[in-house]
């Protein structure tokens, strides 16, 4: 990834962790931020494409209503962020990991963000990336409860947390 490319999914990555209430990114936005860093609007079009192409990015989808082009991070696109912005990102996903298994059956991403303290957008985050791990199973967001997510650890959450104590 350039560093163009890099700036590019920083914003977007730093937009979903803020908890905004929009994910979205315009692309008018983009150009204006990189136009300072001396990139054309031309360069960071072709860079959206790049991230937007390479999984990075997912833009929203136009629709009679819209015809304005915006971008937010995809789960991978925001990993790819943190692993490489958060020097502790796999300690920190532990921490939410060990907090899951300790509230047991149907804890919530609020829940964890209160005990552990780390960002909620971060939690949220590290929610479905266990989850793709298939350390968790996760309900769907419920959104009479403000989008409130349910967590319950699996049988290889043990072992994930019991192989990583042992090696601390």
């Amino acid at each position: 990834m350039n560093t163009l490319e890099v700036l590019l999914l920083s914003i977007a990555a730093r937009t979903k962790l803020s908890g905004e209430a929009s994910e979205y990114v315009s692309r008018e936005d983009y150009v204006e931020q990189t136009n300072s860093d001396g990139y054309s609007a031309a360069e960071a079009q072709h860079a959206l494409d790049l991230l937007r192409h390479n999984g990075y990015l997912e833009e929203y989808p136009r629709g009679i209503a819209t015809n304005a082009q915006a971008y937010r991070v995809t789960h991978r696109g925001e990993k790819e962020y943190l692993t490489g912005s958060t020097a502790d990102y796999e300690a920190n996903i532990r921490v939410v990991a060990d907090a899951v298994q300790t509230f047991g059956s149907f804890v919530s991403n609020r829940d964890v963000h209160d005990s552990t303290k780390l960002n909620q957008g971060f939690v949220d985050h590290a929610f479905f990336e266990l989850e793709h791990r298939g350390l968790i199973l996760l309900s769907a967001p419920s959104a009479a409860a403000g989008l409130m997510i349910r967590a319950t650890p699996t049988p290889a959450l043990v072992e994930y947390l019991a192989t990583h104590y042992m090696r601390s």
